[in-house]
């Protein structure tokens, strides 16, 4: 949205810190009471969200009201038209458009990323051989969108990373008429729960299924497996929108900051999955930076900082 004031970037992620811890709450209450009564969680909620429409619809109006419009997401969907109508979206289309994208296009790539840097910590073998190919494909300048495609492993490892912790490790679909499925009845408007985190790690498709091996998501052994035995952005008509747009930004990311850092785990800190919303760690990921300054074909370590990834 060309956002480009801090004040303004830092308000909407306090807002959806907010608005997450609410819906991640909500996720299994056994009792969800409605929004208008005013409990504590209800009110921080509706105010979050409040001070996220505001922005968002501030934001829009300026966006009509200027005629130099950046050519960025918010442009084009406001240049999109139905095709049968001719009608372009109304400011509430585009608030929900822009507020699912806002929501879902960083939350679960930062999970990934987080738990990529965790698995490749724990397995050097696998960290080096990722280092060979960011050398032989980019010799240390900026990954751009035409390298993706030589950047095979480098997507391996993400996808084998998504395997063991999907960002979005739960999905929940709605029948419309009654089926049967494995032989369990399922009478309509049943609410499904389907878990990528359970079925990725099922020994029916994968052999040692708790080991990172990134190996798995070569084309042979790919096109071997059933379909659906790998899912982290869903399936069907309900596939996640932002699939394309999120394997390209987490590629990125990992083939650039990769190329510049080793990130080493720090010993004793507690890693441990927290299933809310999406699959975050639950104290973050405690990591010391490890700067590497290139002479040639050598690789020397620098000074080290702590990070925590979440």
């Amino acid at each position: 949205m060309s956002i480009d004031s801090e004040d303004k970037i830092s308000e909407m992620n306090q807002a959806w810190d907010t608005a997450y811890e609410y819906l991640s709450s909500q996720l299994w209450a056994v009792f969800k009471l409605p929004l208008w009564i005013p409990t504590p969680k209800n009110r921080a909620f509706v105010q979050a969200m409040g001070t996220l429409d505001r922005i968002v619809y501030r934001i829009i109006r300026s966006r009509r009201e200027n005629s130099n419009s950046p050519d960025d997401l918010l442009s084009m969907l406001m240049d999109t038209y139905d095709e049968e109508s001719g009608q372009r979206m109304s400011d509430e289309q585009l608030r929900d458009e822009i507020m699912t994208i806002f929501t879902g296009g960083f939350e679960t790539s930062a999970a990934v990323l987080a738990w990529t840097w965790y698995l490749l910590s724990l397995h050097p073998h696998v960290e080096s051989r990722l280092q060979d190919e960011l050398k032989s494909v980019l010799n240390g300048r900026t990954p751009t969108l035409e390298d993706l495609p030589n950047l095979k492993y480098t997507r391996m490892v993400l996808e084998e990373s998504m395997r063991l912790y999907p960002g979005a490790w739960v999905y929940t679909r709605t029948n419309l008429q009654a089926d049967q499925v494995g032989g369990y009845h399922i009478p309509a408007n049943s609410v499904i729960i389907i878990s990528p985190y359970v079925t990725h790690r099922l020994p029916a498709f994968w052999e040692n299924p708790e080991d990172f091996d990134p190996e798995r998501f070569t084309k042979e052994q790919a096109a071997a497996r059933p379909r659906y035995a790998y899912y982290p952005f869903g399936g069907g008509p309900r596939q996640c929108i932002g699939e394309i747009f999120a394997m390209t930004e987490m590629q990125l990311i990992v083939a650039m900051v990769a190329q510049k850092y080793r990130l080493h785990l720090v010993s004793g800190h507690p890693v441990e999955e927290e299933p809310m919303f999406t699959l975050r760690p639950r104290y973050g990921i405690l990591m010391t930076l490890e700067p590497q300054i290139s002479f040639g074909d050598v690789y020397t370590p620098n000074i080290q900082k702590g990070i925590t990834l979440r």
